[in-house]
């Protein structure tokens, strides 16, 4: 068994940001010089797009540097908006789309020849499958524990994480029931919006496949802990048992005992 004294009490995330969009899916279509008409390959290339039904679509037109800004400018948004309404007429709603132009200033090239000129004449559209507008959405579920400030407890929680806390480990007020909220972060994602990171004793930066959070409150309050937690991890099968990043998986159901 691999045992963890805790003795810093972790603290919650508060945090503000844009509605995250998850796992794009892109198709870039081409135009001929000058002109705004999608070709067959490109309806073919939007087709394959609707058919996943996917809820949200990114559209942006882009042009190469032949003519004048202002030309160019509304020659992108004349191509933007000719994508954007054979969307509509294969049934994505007007609200699911949003659509920018940015003219000859995106080049991704520097169209010196025609050939790659062509690369600039462009419209990309990316679907999305999921846009996330809470940290709820995409937060790992609390478990939660009450227990009676003087009260010993032992659990282990969904990923066979064992927990002791001994009894009065928190400093209280009254004698109310303390709540234990216990997030595991399994996710490089939930981690970073966890603000969670490992640290050496030289104070760099680790890599970690998985992490987790305790909180005490007790009336609604973060209690301040005076005794040490301590965590049992289920043992390893052996030190080939890695995941797809080359991390340790620790598997199987902890036996609890004096021992650890």
């Amino acid at each position: 068994m691999r045992k963890l004294v805790h003795c810093l009490l972790f603290v919650g995330l508060v945090a503000v940001f844009n509605p995250l969009k998850v796992a794009a899916q892109q198709q870039t279509i081409l135009f001929a010089s000058g002109q705004k008409t999608l070709s067959v390959s490109g309806k073919k290339q939007l087709d394959a797009l609707v058919a996943q039904a996917l809820p949200y679509y990114e559209v942006a037109g882009y042009t190469d540097s032949d003519g004048s800004e202002e030309q160019n400018l509304l020659l992108s948004q004349q191509r933007a908006a000719v994508v954007s309404d054979y969307l509509k007429g294969k049934g994505v709603a007007s609200s699911a789309i949003s659509l920018a132009y940015f003219g000859e200033s995106q080049s991704i090239n520097d169209n010196l020849n025609p050939q790659i000129k062509q690369q600039n004449r462009r419209v990309t559209v990316v679907g999305y499958p999921k846009i996330i507008q809470n940290l709820s959405e995409i937060a790992p579920p609390a478990q939660i524990f009450s227990f009676s400030p003087n009260q010993e407890i032992k659990f282990t929680e969904k990923n066979d994480i064992a927990v002791e806390i001994p009894a009065d480990a928190f400093k209280t007020t009254s004698d109310a029931p303390i709540n234990i909220s216990f997030k595991n972060y399994s996710s490089k994602l939930e981690m970073i919006l966890g603000s969670l990171s490992t640290t050496a004793t030289d104070g760099g930066l680790l890599e970690s496949a998985g992490m987790f959070a305790l909180t005490a409150l007790q009336d609604g309050k973060p209690l301040e802990l005076q005794q040490p937690i301590t965590y049992t991890f289920p043992k390893r099968n052996d030190s080939t048992d890695l995941d797809e990043n080359g991390f340790g998986l620790y598997v199987g159901i902890l036996t609890k005992g004096a021992d650890g």
